[in-house]
């Protein structure tokens, strides 16, 4: 990640993260002016504090935040056979997400978030809600038998 001023000069570099497969990285900046990128990844990843994290699954979801400074603030995983479309934040950070999970099983793959379980027949659609911290607050699951999924998230707050 690099970070420009207004005269296109690099205020800062930072090497995200390394992993053996990284996908579909998406970054967001938050009404906080924090950072917070979404990825998946297979294998190994190495974070920039030099942590390591073993796949749990063949799709690991991962989310981090950065301030404006490239200063590591938070980052959570999610392991399994899953990946996140899209994501938005409500007007108080809360990050509201869509994905799809249970993709490489034929039926009724089951997928763990904190106390809660989902089973997909054949991918289904992931919804969801965390925190500002990345602590899930609640998590559903849709779909029918054939492979569904969700590509876009928009969020509209009355």
């Amino acid at each position: 990640m690099v970070k420009y001023d207004s005269n296109n000069n690099v205020k800062w570099l930072k090497k995200m993260a390394e992993a053996d497969t990284l996908f579909d990285a998406k970054i967001r900046i938050d009404n906080s002016n924090n950072l917070v990128i979404n990825y998946y990844f297979l294998s190994k990843i190495y974070l920039t504090n030099d942590s390591i994290v073993t796949q749990l699954g063949n799709s690991n979801i991962n989310f981090v935040k950065y301030s404006s400074n490239g200063v590591l603030i938070n980052s959570a995983f999610f392991p399994g056979f899953a990946a996140i479309s899209d994501f938005a934040f409500s007007s108080n950070n809360s990050i509201y997400f869509t994905g799809y999970f249970g993709l490489q099983s034929d039926t009724n793959y089951k997928y763990f978030i904190n106390n809660d379980t989902l089973t997909a027949e054949r991918g289904d659609i992931i919804v969801g809600k965390l925190d500002t911290n990345f602590n899930k607050l609640w998590v559903k699951s849709y779909g029918g038998r054939g492979v569904d999924g969700a590509l876009q998230l928009e969020l509209v707050e009355n």
